[in-house]
């Protein structure tokens, strides 16, 4: 006998952001944890690729340094004056 999968709750899903705004130039931009995760993981690489060139591997040198944003400077115009809320969406 088949069962027929129904939807068990009809819950809108929650979307957890950070809203920063730039308290020079009131530009507003949001980020979440999924590109706070990915920074964090960027900067770790580049400190592992610094310590592999200290320890003497030098190929390490042709290995390409990963881009970090900082998310605590505003993307326009590089201020550090950054207000920060958290924000729900529900989607």
């Amino acid at each position: 006998m088949w069962k027929i999968n129904k939807k068990e709750n009809n819950k809108p899903k929650e979307i957890q952001e950070t809203k920063c705004t730039c308290q020079a130039c009131g530009n507003v931009w949001f980020y979440g944890k999924t590109e706070k995760r990915d920074q964090d993981l960027n900067a770790m690489s580049n400190a592992g690729k610094g310590l592999m060139c200290c320890s003497g591997c030098t190929p390490a040198l042709l290995i390409p340094d990963k881009k970090i944003i900082d998310l605590n400077k505003c993307p326009k115009c590089n201020s550090k004056a950054v207000k920060k809320e958290a924000v729900t969406h529900h989607v």
